[in-house]
Protein backbone atom coordinates (compact mmCIF):
# COMPACT_ATOMS: atom_id res chain seq x y z
CA UNK A 1 0.00 0.00 0.00
CA UNK A 2 1.11 3.23 -0.58
CA UNK A 3 -0.25 6.08 1.52
CA UNK A 4 0.17 10.04 0.66
CA UNK A 5 -0.72 13.07 2.70
CA UNK A 6 -0.49 16.93 2.72
CA UNK A 7 0.12 19.27 5.55
CA UNK A 8 -0.64 22.45 5.89
CA UNK A 9 1.68 24.55 8.10
CA UNK A 10 2.67 28.17 8.85
CA UNK A 11 6.39 28.96 9.96
CA UNK A 12 6.49 30.23 14.11
CA UNK A 13 8.57 33.21 15.08
CA UNK A 14 8.73 34.59 11.50
CA UNK A 15 8.43 38.61 11.61
CA UNK A 16 4.88 38.69 9.04
CA UNK A 17 2.77 36.07 8.54
CA UNK A 18 3.95 34.36 5.14
CA UNK A 19 1.26 31.55 3.37
CA UNK A 20 1.32 28.22 4.70
CA UNK A 21 3.68 25.96 2.83
CA UNK A 22 2.90 22.90 1.67
CA UNK A 23 5.00 19.15 2.41
CA UNK A 24 3.87 16.44 0.50
CA UNK A 25 4.71 12.94 2.09
CA UNK A 26 4.47 9.43 0.25
CA UNK A 27 5.34 6.71 2.89
CA UNK A 28 5.88 3.18 0.37
CA UNK A 29 8.51 0.39 0.25
CA UNK A 30 11.52 0.77 3.16
CA UNK A 31 14.38 1.96 1.37
CA UNK A 32 16.40 0.13 3.59
CA UNK A 33 14.92 -3.34 2.22
CA UNK A 34 13.69 -2.13 -1.09
CA UNK A 35 15.53 -4.73 -3.77
CA UNK A 36 16.64 -7.09 -1.17
CA UNK A 37 17.00 -10.32 -2.34
CA UNK A 38 15.53 -12.35 0.10
CA UNK A 39 15.28 -16.21 0.83
CA UNK A 40 12.22 -17.11 2.97
CA UNK A 41 12.59 -20.90 4.46
CA UNK A 42 9.23 -21.62 6.25
CA UNK A 43 7.36 -24.86 6.43
CA UNK A 44 3.87 -23.26 7.47
CA UNK A 45 1.84 -21.77 4.46
CA UNK A 46 0.11 -19.19 6.51
CA UNK A 47 3.75 -18.36 7.96
CA UNK A 48 4.55 -18.52 4.42
CA UNK A 49 1.79 -16.07 3.32
CA UNK A 50 2.75 -13.00 6.09
CA UNK A 51 5.92 -13.69 5.81
CA UNK A 52 5.90 -13.17 1.92
CA UNK A 53 3.34 -9.89 2.78
CA UNK A 54 5.40 -8.47 5.24
CA UNK A 55 8.92 -8.79 3.06
CA UNK A 56 7.19 -7.29 -0.19
CA UNK A 57 5.77 -4.28 1.61
CA UNK A 58 9.54 -3.90 2.49
CA UNK A 59 10.41 -3.80 -1.14
CA UNK A 60 11.67 -7.13 -1.04
CA UNK A 61 12.19 -9.74 -3.88
CA UNK A 62 11.44 -12.73 -1.88
CA UNK A 63 11.43 -16.56 -2.71
CA UNK A 64 10.25 -19.50 -0.54
CA UNK A 65 11.18 -23.00 0.17
CA UNK A 66 9.63 -25.19 2.69
CA UNK A 67 12.17 -26.75 4.19
CA UNK A 68 16.04 -26.90 5.11
CA UNK A 69 17.27 -29.04 2.47
CA UNK A 70 15.75 -26.72 -0.05
CA UNK A 71 17.05 -23.52 1.64
CA UNK A 72 20.63 -24.78 1.11
CA UNK A 73 19.49 -26.07 -2.29
CA UNK A 74 18.35 -21.99 -2.88
CA UNK A 75 21.09 -20.67 -1.38
CA UNK A 76 23.65 -22.49 -3.48
CA UNK A 77 21.46 -21.75 -7.31
CA UNK A 78 20.35 -17.66 -6.25
CA UNK A 79 22.13 -14.76 -5.05
CA UNK A 80 20.64 -13.97 -1.75
CA UNK A 81 21.29 -11.17 0.67
CA UNK A 82 19.62 -12.48 3.45
CA UNK A 83 17.72 -15.69 4.69
CA UNK A 84 14.90 -15.80 6.88
CA UNK A 85 14.98 -19.28 8.02
CA UNK A 86 12.44 -21.37 10.69
CA UNK A 87 14.02 -23.27 12.73
CA UNK A 88 11.85 -25.98 13.20
CA UNK A 89 11.21 -27.63 9.48
CA UNK A 90 10.90 -30.95 8.20
CA UNK A 91 14.04 -32.61 6.22
CA UNK A 92 16.41 -30.43 7.96
CA UNK A 93 15.61 -28.02 10.41
CA UNK A 94 17.00 -24.38 10.66
CA UNK A 95 19.50 -24.87 12.67
CA UNK A 96 21.09 -27.50 10.53
CA UNK A 97 20.71 -25.54 7.43
CA UNK A 98 22.16 -22.18 8.96
CA UNK A 99 25.39 -24.90 10.05
CA UNK A 100 25.52 -26.35 6.18
CA UNK A 101 25.24 -22.92 4.83
CA UNK A 102 28.29 -21.75 6.92
CA UNK A 103 30.54 -24.77 6.21
CA UNK A 104 29.64 -24.23 2.56
CA UNK A 105 30.66 -20.62 2.53
CA UNK A 106 33.69 -21.29 4.27
CA UNK A 107 35.30 -24.21 2.34
CA UNK A 108 34.20 -21.82 -0.62
CA UNK A 109 36.07 -18.70 0.33
CA UNK A 110 32.20 -16.72 0.32
CA UNK A 111 30.97 -13.44 1.90
CA UNK A 112 28.56 -15.11 4.25
CA UNK A 113 24.60 -14.37 4.01
CA UNK A 114 22.40 -12.39 6.67
CA UNK A 115 20.92 -15.45 8.28
CA UNK A 116 17.78 -14.18 10.16
CA UNK A 117 16.23 -16.82 12.45
CA UNK A 118 12.35 -16.22 12.29
CA UNK A 119 10.76 -18.39 14.72
CA UNK A 120 8.40 -18.74 17.72
CA UNK A 121 10.81 -19.93 19.69
CA UNK A 122 11.40 -17.16 22.22
CA UNK A 123 12.17 -18.58 25.59
CA UNK A 124 15.31 -17.86 27.47
CA UNK A 125 18.65 -19.23 25.51
CA UNK A 126 16.63 -19.56 21.85
CA UNK A 127 18.15 -16.50 20.90
CA UNK A 128 21.66 -18.10 22.25
CA UNK A 129 20.46 -21.09 19.92
CA UNK A 130 20.17 -19.70 17.31
CA UNK A 131 23.81 -17.18 17.23
CA UNK A 132 25.27 -20.51 17.59
CA UNK A 133 24.21 -21.91 14.59
CA UNK A 134 25.74 -19.67 12.71
CA UNK A 135 22.55 -17.37 12.45
CA UNK A 136 23.05 -13.36 12.56
CA UNK A 137 20.07 -12.42 14.24
CA UNK A 138 16.47 -13.26 15.60
CA UNK A 139 13.02 -12.03 15.53
CA UNK A 140 10.15 -13.75 17.50
CA UNK A 141 6.65 -14.46 15.88
CA UNK A 142 4.65 -12.46 15.54
CA UNK A 143 7.07 -11.20 14.05
CA UNK A 144 6.63 -6.92 14.07
CA UNK A 145 7.05 -5.17 11.13
CA UNK A 146 9.89 -2.57 12.92
CA UNK A 147 11.64 -5.57 13.88
CA UNK A 148 11.96 -7.38 10.54
CA UNK A 149 12.59 -3.77 9.23
CA UNK A 150 15.23 -3.65 11.90
CA UNK A 151 17.08 -7.06 11.29
CA UNK A 152 16.98 -6.19 7.35
CA UNK A 153 18.58 -3.31 7.64
CA UNK A 154 21.66 -4.40 9.16
CA UNK A 155 22.30 -6.61 5.69
CA UNK A 156 25.22 -5.14 3.89
CA UNK A 157 24.42 -3.40 0.97
CA UNK A 158 25.08 -5.57 -2.35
Amino acid sequence: STFSFTLRYARQNSPAPSAPKLVTAISGPSEIASGLRVLLAEDNPVNQMVGVKQLKKLGCVVDVVKNGLEAVEAWQKGKYQAILMDCEMPELNGYEAARKIRELETAQNMSPVRIIAMTAHAMQGDRERCLAAGMNDYVARPVESKALKEALGKVPAA
